[in-house]
């Protein structure tokens, strides 16, 4: 009887022991999944960039730093129709300008939808680096459109950054791309961005023969003053 008591004992330890263990084991895991989350982000924050970083849909992926580039010119057309047109309504393109426009929008378009699964490297170096450059990417892409915004049709931009650049619009576009990759810890991203680069290179070429061809000497004038992507201006 004695010995048949000490078993039921026992057999009800055991059951509780296992009970518990079952119990502890998803708290073991969700632990674990943190500290592997926790290992990561401080892996993110010493190695700045990766080859292929996670991809997840998300409110603070890279996308919310792509679009204003859409944004501001929509915004901005829809309150000055024509407004990004200059020189399309004063000179005619050849196939092969406008297929060189249409090119870095249909890049830009690709780098959206590639940066709504892109997530940002939230308390990373790479974040803290990056984000402020794209944030000033940005903010120079706003006061360049209002630059834009702000002289007439029949007369080429010059004022504002301008004055500092022939292409601003490029430098600030170009500006957030790279920092979005660096905040991102996304190689691919920044290989987009140089793709985008190039891209503008050339058409920032073809946009200066449409402007002289446009204004003449005004903008000649302009040329021979400012310097094609960013510096001071001669006196």
């Amino acid at each position: 009887m004695l010995c048949l008591l000490v078993c039921r004992i026992g057999a009800n330890i055991g059951v509780k022991s296992q009970f518990i263990t079952a119990l502890k084991f998803p708290l073991l895991t969700i632990s674990s999944m943190k500290d592997r989350l926790k290992l990561k982000r401080i892996t993110y924050g010493r190695v700045a960039m990766s080859a292929i970083p996670d991809f997840e849909i998300g409110l603070w992926n890279a996308w919310i730093l792509i679009l204003p580039l859409f944004l501001v010119p929509a915004i901005m057309s829809s309150i000055k129709k024509g407004l990004f047109k200059k020189t399309e309504s004063v000179v005619s393109l050849s196939t092969r300008e406008r297929r060189a426009f249409v090119l870095p929008k249909v890049v830009l378009i690709l780098v959206f939808l590639y940066s709504i699964f892109l997530l940002l490297e939230l308390g990373s170096i790479g974040f803290y680096i990056g984000f402020p450059i794209s944030l000033l990417g940005i903010a120079l892409y706003i006061i360049v459109s209002v630059n834009i915004a702000n002289t007439p049709v029949d007369r080429p931009v010059t004022k504002g950054i301008y004055r500092y650049s022939r292409h601003p619009m490029y430098m600030a576009s170009i500006t957030a791309l790279v920092g979005v990759g660096i905040s991102s810890a996304s190689w691919l991203f920044l290989l987009f961005s140089i793709l985008f680069a190039v891209i503008h290179l050339m058409n920032g070429i073809f946009e200066e023969r449409l402007c002289l061809e446009a204004y003449n000497s005004v903008y000649q004038g302009y040329l021979d003053r400012t310097p094609r992507w960013i510096g001071i201006p001669k006196s």
